[in-house]
């Protein structure tokens, strides 16, 4: 285990700013994958879409998970740059 790896280690452990940081950059990234996943799994099911009213409601889950999809980039990508 190289230094930077032991330092990283106990900044999370002593809790940190930095180690802060870097925890709700790992929650962020999971619950961005999450979202990307339920988009997917939405847009397959606006395929076999049978009726308007379904397909509207698939349509408005597609546009909350893109949403939050973009708000949580840009969460991410500002806790990368005071990390920095």
């Amino acid at each position: 285990m190289g230094l930077k790896d032991i330092l990283s280690k106990l900044d999370k452990v002593l809790d940190t700013k930095k180690g802060r940081t870097a925890k709700q950059v790992e929650a962020i990234e999971k619950l961005i994958t999450k979202l990307v996943e339920k988009e997917a799994k939405y847009k397959a099911k606006l395929l076999l879409a049978k009726t308007p009213r379904e397909k509207e409601k698939l349509e408005r889950k597609i546009k909350v998970c893109e949403a939050q999809i973009a708000k949580g980039h840009a969460a991410e990508v500002m806790l990368r740059t005071d990390v920095a």
